[in-house]
């Protein structure tokens, strides 16, 4: 689909105050829905805390307004990797059990350890041979390590299910919203 953003910005100006007002107050209601159905989706399927999907550390959400050319209602999530000890990895004999979704996972000959001695960060490791070997102070050759981590809440709002349910949302409650906010805006102006 071919879409003139400046012809439609020139449509959407010609509209009455009063309509640019409800459509971008739909937006936004209609926004905010979507993006609390996909945290939703996301904390139902994966190991990961409401609070880390919280609206201000890694999700902030850019409001529509009428006064800007372009009405859009945009979700901006960090890209910050994320650490497979925060999904729960605990030790077992094998290695370390991981549950980054509601099922459980056991990484052989993982370990979890911190990155120096005396640091309080936690993290999950894997000796990987292809990084080569160190030796501290002059002692044996060790095999490097590595850090492992987990699926980022970036790619996880923008993979396909994900996509579904947020695109579902919208569609479900763009129109009724839209009716209640005409009613809404023509109330106040009686």
């Amino acid at each position: 689909m071919n879409v003139n953003m400046k012809e439609l910005d020139r449509e959407f100006d010609s509209l009455p105050l009063i309509t640019q007002k409800a459509v971008v107050n739909t937006i936004n209601k209609v926004g905010r829905l979507g993006n609390k159905a996909t945290a939703k989706f996301i904390k139902d399927n994966y190991n990961i805390k409401s609070r880390s999907l919280k609206i201000g550390k890694l999700v902030t959400l850019k409001r529509a307004d009428v006064r800007r050319s372009i009405n859009t209602f945009k979700i901006f999530i960090r890209k910050q990797g994320r650490e497979l000890f925060k999904y729960g990895a605990k030790q077992v004999k094998g290695g370390v059990k991981v549950m980054v979704t509601k099922s459980a996972k056991t990484v052989r000959s993982a370990f979890i350890s911190t990155w120096q001695s005396g640091d309080a960060h936690k993290r999950v490791f894997v000796r990987d041979k292809s990084l080569g070997t160190y030796s501290k102070g002059g002692g044996k050759p060790r095999t490097k390590r590595l850090a492992l981590f987990g699926p980022m809440i970036a790619d996880l709002y923008v993979s396909i299910r994900a996509g579904r349910v947020l695109d579902e949302t919208v569609e479900k409650n763009f129109q009724p919203m839209l009716d209640e906010e005409f009613n809404k805006q023509f109330e106040k102006r009686r």
